[in-house]
């Protein structure tokens, strides 16, 4: 490959998500971007807001900050579902609200995880943290927004007829989402890897937020009341996390610009898991002394572990047999509307190319 062709997949690949996601979905960005914006303006309506210096700019502009840095998973996931359960409908105003307020959602998350691994940049954009106006404030910012997300749910939501159940929707899922994070946190230690822990954090920390609370809002802000939410359903959501989680893990040593997050901080990883089954006594070794090390020596070593495994094979054998398996359950549900929204979101993560969440 030639320098200059590396250097524009670098540029491509480095282009915020959210301006990634603008030229894929360039009809539906649009009208997210706008409602973006009308959540800003709504900060001029706060009481007497003027008087407490550039509160008001900060405000605005941490609110800005989920555009900057979002990947646009869950609202577009939410309008895509609400478009399958709902063809005929034109109106779509508060489907595009509900969506960015996830958007902002996740937003909370990633500033709290990037203020915790002291990452950088998050889609070729500063983290909150790193400006010095900021950085001793992420705290109390992250509360904000999240409260902020809910001011917003009260103001334009309040009287639909399923009001509460959104509501509560948006509660669990941003709790249980920060229950996966805790899980993955206090389960950093390599010879406890296993296959049930990943689909243990799958479960609470992804499924939530990508997919529950889109599903479910769509379903919400329809006019198909028969369709009801089940177990059946939560348990396909959750092998759907669990192949974004493999992906995600795998695409972390192994995409076009690994970033080798899990190896850095010790997380639970497929790769790891993997790699323990698969080597011998003196690669597991390696993988005890340098797994969880932030140098690049450490980074090198790992990854030289997982490459002598030749886990590409395992990861795209495993792959497929989730995907299929899921698909096997999808058309065991009765509803043809709720079959096609689950297969659209089982394609979306089985095409999904981010190295990061």
């Amino acid at each position: 490959m030639s320098s200059m062709v590396y250097s524009r997949l670098l540029f491509v690949k480095r282009l915020p998500v959210f301006y990634q996601a603008c030229k894929c979905y360039s009809n539906l960005a649009q009208p997210f971007i706008a409602v973006s914006q009308k959540i800003i303006a709504d900060v001029d309506e706060i009481e007497d807001i003027e008087i407490y210096g550039n509160l008001k700019e900060r405000t605005k502009n941490l609110l800005h900050h989920p555009r900057l840095i979002g990947d646009m998973e869950s609202p577009n996931t939410t309008l895509k579902v609400f478009k399958i359960l709902n063809p005929n409908e034109q109106k779509l105003d508060l489907v595009y609200l509900l969506g960015w307020l996830m958007e902002m959602l996740n937003g909370v998350l990633s500033i709290k995880s990037d203020s915790f691994h002291d990452i950088q940049t998050r889609n070729n954009t500063k983290s909150w943290h790193t400006d010095r106006t900021y950085n001793n404030q992420v705290s109390n910012d992250t509360v904000l927004m999240e409260s902020y997300v809910f001011i917003q749910l009260k103001k334009y939501f309040s009287t639909h007829r399923n009001y509460v159940n959104i509501l509560e929707t948006f509660h669990e899922a941003f709790s249980d989402s920060l229950a996966g994070r805790n899980l993955e946190l206090i389960s950093k230690d390599l010879e406890k890897f296993d296959y049930n822990l990943l689909k243990n954090i799958a479960e609470l920390k992804i499924a939530p937020m990508s997919f529950e609370l889109p599903l479910k809002s769509a379903l919400y802000l329809s006019n198909n009341s028969h369709i009801v939410y089940t177990e059946e359903i939560a348990d396909v959501l959750k092998d759907i996390a669990l192949l974004k989680k493999i992906k995600i893990d795998y695409l972390d040593s192994f995409g076009l610009l690994p970033e080798h997050f899990n190896i850095k901080h010790g997380y639970c990883s497929w790769l790891a898991i993997k790699s323990l089954e698969k080597v011998d006594g003196e690669q597991k070794a390696v993988l005890k002394e340098h797994y969880g090390k932030l140098e690049l020596e450490s980074i090198e070593k790992v990854n030289n572990v997982y490459k002598n495994s030749l886990l590409t094979a395992d990861y795209e054998k495993l792959k497929e047999k989730i995907y299929d398996d899921t698909k096997a359950k999808i058309e065991n549900i009765s509803d043809e509307l709720l079959r096609k929204s689950l297969f659209c979101i089982l394609d979306r993560t089985y095409s999904l190319k981010a190295d990061r969440m």
